[in-house]
């Protein structure tokens, strides 16, 4: 099992984060340096931030966020209270957090927050630019693929939104229209990208 990140990084003399070699971070940097590793993660992010919210590491996109400032600086007026509450709750009482935020710019973000184990490194943001044209889903479009990132079945989608096995179908029929995706499988692969729900109560898949 690879071991906790708070268990990897460490603060070298000047402050910034440092990785421990360990076997799994290795792998993992040696599966990024590949040309598939890096198209597969090229809208996504990360960053390590102090408790008060303030950038000590990022992956290196400048236009959401560099070292030294809040991870909320560059995000919309109205996603400002949300960040900050979220770092809050990650802080304070050690419960990861889902966001969901639009950065100045117009993009929608998805990012999950993860408690780390010191002052200095207390959190660590994932995070995934969201592709325009998931906008051009309907409601119950983005529910039934809430529901599939999340790992369940169409049939099992049917039950928990009370309505039929062929409404499922073709709803996930539109959105990969909608998408442009030419398989279900793409649009599986979408959806566990960009569409995991917000919150979900914990419960055994079926």
């Amino acid at each position: 099992m690879p071991a906790p990140l708070s268990r990897a990084v460490s603060s070298n003399p000047s402050g910034s984060p440092r990785f421990s070699k360990s076997p799994e971070l290795l792998q993992a940097t040696t599966d990024l340096s590949e040309p598939a590793g890096l198209a597969c993660l090229a809208d996504v992010f990360v960053m390590l931030c102090d408790w008060r919210g303030r950038s000590t590491w990022t992956s290196g996109n400048d236009s959401l966020g560099k070292v030294g400032e809040l991870i909320w600086e560059h995000l919309a007026l109205d996603s400002l209270e949300q960040a900050k509450h979220a770092l809050g709750q990650v802080v304070a009482i050690r419960v990861p957090q889902v966001l969901d935020v639009v950065h100045k710019n117009g993009d929608r973000i998805r990012g999950r927050l993860w408690p780390l184990d010191s002052p200095e490194i207390a959190v660590c943001l994932l995070g995934s630019r969201v592709p325009g044209n998931l906008r051009q889903l309907s409601q119950r479009e983005r529910d039934v693929l809430d529901w599939l990132a999340y790992g369940f079945e169409p049939r099992s989608i049917a039950e928990k939104l009370d309505i039929s096995i062929s409404t499922i179908h073709t709803h996930l029929k539109h959105a990969r229209e909608k998408l442009a995706l030419p398989t279900l499988e793409s649009l599986i692969s979408f959806a566990a990208r960009y569409c995991y729900p917000m919150s979900l109560p914990f419960e055994q898949k079926t």
